[in-house]
């Protein structure tokens, strides 16, 4: 039986990813710099971080590429706390595995000051042991070792756990490890959709399908 929950937050917690999806080229946009679409696509797939250092040594931006970084998580902190809600049905579905007991964290990629804002906010920091960043453990979400820390902090192991997730690479990177995979439906993820449903062990599009039975 399955015994641990680790959720993704943004796209399976909070409904963010639309914003997410705009907000570097909404930045660049803001500051004068409007990318042409070759160049952009070159850049799909990069961590923001190196997105920045390649912009800004490309095109002599003014400041430094941590100073826009900050700029954007300001920009998405603010969302957080005044625009984003949560999924539909997160709230019951949480509290239904904590009534079973069942220990629970998040594992993000979304900074560890702006994801515990985030979480605080939509008053959820009751269900969880810890929130686990990409920054806090120095680790990307694709490398096997950050589900690894997550499972283990949660006393477990990622065979016994039920990672909840929107993000196809994260779910491929679960699966390989042979962990347990709820897909959540978002929009950011429609072109995928095919193949997180072949890899899911779960695929819903509201948390009121959710069978808590695989636990």
């Amino acid at each position: 039986m399955r015994k641990v929950a680790i959720f993704d937050m943004d796209g399976t917690i909070i409904d963010s990813m639309k914003k997410w999806s705009t907000v570097l080229d909404d930045y660049l946009t803001d500051i004068g710099l409007k990318l042409d679409p070759d160049y952009r696509k070159s850049l799909n797939s990069k961590p923001m971080k190196e997105i920045l250092d390649k912009v800004h040594n490309d095109f002599n931006i003014q400041g430094t590429p941590t100073d826009s970084f900050n700029n954007i998580m300001e920009i998405m902190r603010y969302n957080y706390l005044n625009t984003f809600s949560l999924k539909p049905g997160v709230k019951d579905a949480l509290d239904e595995l904590m009534d079973k007991n069942i220990k629970m964290a998040v594992a993000t990629a979304t900074p560890e000051r702006v994801a515990i804002d985030a979480i605080n906010k939509q008053g959820l920091e009751k269900y969880f042991e810890f929130i686990q960043t990409c920054d806090n453990v120095n680790l990307m979400k694709f490398q096997p070792e950050y589900w690894n820390i997550a499972a283990k902090n949660l006393d477990s192991s990622i065979e016994n756990s039920i990672v909840f997730e929107d993000a196809l690479y994260c779910i491929e990177t679960v699966k390989k490890m042979n962990g347990g995979i709820v897909a959540i439906a978002d929009e950011s993820a429609n072109s995928d959709k095919e193949k997180i449903i072949a890899l899911s062990d779960h695929y819903i599009e509201h948390y009121d399908e959710l069978n808590y039975d695989i636990f």
